[in-house]
């Protein structure tokens, strides 16, 4: 049994009797690009902090971060409702002036033709 073993249970405790059924994996890594990661395909919690300390602080913010996830979902929802709105509106506005552009390329052509039979 390695030194992180015990402490990656009791994580793991702490976020099951907070309500989320996720192992807590410590790898300590000083090149990580992320302090914790949160993989919800797994149900695992990452964190890679070197010292203790620090992995428990970045436990309490992954665990954050999952508490606010739903609320959050509201204000991506929003924005993808709004951006569906915009392509449609985008879209019927192309499709109406490709509609139009052959009449007026058409309408064009024949005043440059008046003008050169004028010339």
């Amino acid at each position: 049994m390695n030194k992180r073993e015990p402490i990656e249970q009791r994580m793991s405790d702490i976020c099951n009797k907070l309500g989320f059924p996720f192992k807590v994996v410590w790898t300590p890594s000083p090149d990580a690009n992320d302090r914790g990661k949160i993989d919800l395909a797994n149900h695992t919690i990452h964190v890679f902090n070197m010292t203790e300390k620090d992995a428990w602080t970045t436990l309490i913010h992954e665990i954050l971060e999952l508490k606010i996830q739903p609320l959050l979902s509201y204000y991506r929802n929003l924005v993808n409702t709004l951006i569906e709105f915009i392509e449609k509106h985008v879209y019927q506005e192309k499709e109406k002036f490709l509609e139009s552009l052959p009449e007026n390329i058409t309408i064009f052509l024949d005043e440059m033709k008046k003008v050169r039979t004028r010339e």
